[in-house]
């Protein structure tokens, strides 16, 4: 997270760039420091809601939303269930809306029971890397009001007629109204030339919407999954 950049980019490209506040849990903890790791709920949240109110560090720039992330195991760590609950206590504080790294893992339906626990609605929560679980339990979360994300596009003909498929059966359910398109590849790397192997952030419009059309999904679904859906995702409101 580089908010000084962001904010450089953004004022750049007169595009709208909104940062985070969060710890990044997955991968057993790797990215966070120790000492964070001892830390409660409450005291993880106490910082989250002072860089929405003050501004990260001392850059004056305010986050926008939550980002946590679990490992991908049977049960919640008792680290990550603190994450997770300290997520809840800062949008309660703030209005913004929690995102976690969760992917294909059963520890999203524990997350959904934790929601319910601190009191928080589930239409607060998107489901981060829910792409390669199965159809059912992505029709059991948006069922639930979480908000599921199909989040691995890339310029994979498996992996496009794979994400096609789940969104089908979530229409079919009538559940598009709970979900939430990104392409989870493109990295760009400074270091290296021409950025390395950059994917173009075009795979959506390019090759998903074409996709989706095939399958008779209208304007108006398309306008849903890409326009109304994010507004109402991200929204700052408890």
């Amino acid at each position: 997270r580089d908010p000084v950049l962001l904010k450089r980019l953004s004022e750049f490209s007169g595009i709208q760039l909104i940062t985070n506040t969060g710890y990044y849990g997955a991968r057993s903890n790797k990215y966070i420091p120790k000492e964070i790791q001892s830390r409660s709920a409450d005291e993880l949240a106490e910082k989250w809601i002072q860089e929405f109110q003050e501004g990260i560090e001392d850059t004056g720039i305010r986050p926008g939303f939550i980002k946590t992330s679990v490992d991908r195991e049977d049960r919640l760590s008792v680290f990550h269930e603190t994450l997770i609950r300290a997520a809840c206590r800062t949008h309660l504080a703030t209005g913004m809306t929690i995102a976690s790294h969760t992917g294909a893992s059963p520890v999203v339906f524990e997350i959904a029971r934790i929601l319910k626990e601190e009191g928080v609605a589930p239409e607060a929560f998107i489901w981060v890397h829910a792409t390669r679980d199965t159809s059912e339990n992505q029709i059991r979360a948006a069922r639930l009001g979480l908000w599921v994300s199909i989040d691995n596009l890339r310029d994979n003909a498996n992996l496009l007629r794979a994400n096609v498929d789940r969104l089908v059966a979530l229409k079919g359910a009538g559940l598009l109204n709970r979900v939430l398109i990104s392409q989870d590849a493109g990295w760009y790397r400074p270091g290296e030339d021409g950025g390395g192997d950059f994917a173009p952030y075009t795979y959506v419009e390019n090759a998903l919407v074409p996709a989706l059309r095939r399958e008779d999904f209208e304007q108006s679904d398309i306008d849903l999954l890409l326009i109304d859906n994010p507004g109402r995702a991200y929204a700052l409101r408890v």
